[in-house]
């Protein structure tokens, strides 16, 4: 088997949409008000590293091409296992940010409002 011809091309496109996905985001100006203020900027990150992704695939497919042991094919490994390390990266971030939260307090051991009089008479309506 010979060494696909598509193979450098598309780890160059691929270089280009992963180093895009830090330049594009810093480069845009923050949007929204108070607490999602920037969140334009996180969504533009992940588009760029979604669009990474099915390239670094796609390099992997075209790697599995070329010649066992051969640099090309060593090299079409690469962009794949980046994306894995941020999916990981990622997904690390969500555990840890749902599994460190502190137990809630306990329930107070007594009624919160007084308790109703049910044989008080009702209040009438002002007119």
């Amino acid at each position: 088997m010979k060494q696909p011809a598509l193979l450098w091309p598309a780890l160059a496109l691929w270089a280009a949409l992963f180093a895009a996905a830090f330049v594009v985001p810093a480069l845009m100006p923050a949007t929204g008000d108070g607490f999602t203020r920037g969140l334009n900027r996180v969504s533009a990150f992940l588009g760029w590293q979604a669009a990474a992704g099915a390239v670094a695939f796609l390099v992997w497919l075209l790697g599995n091409r070329a010649e066992p042991g051969t640099l090309a094919r060593r090299l079409s490994r690469v962009p794949l296992g980046i994306v894995g390390l941020g999916f990981a990266a990622i997904l690390g971030l969500v555990l840890w940010a749902n599994l460190s939260k502190p137990d809630p307090a306990p329930a107070p051991n007594r009624p919160t409002t007084a308790p109703v009089d049910e044989a008080a008479p009702a209040l009438p309506l002002p007119e």
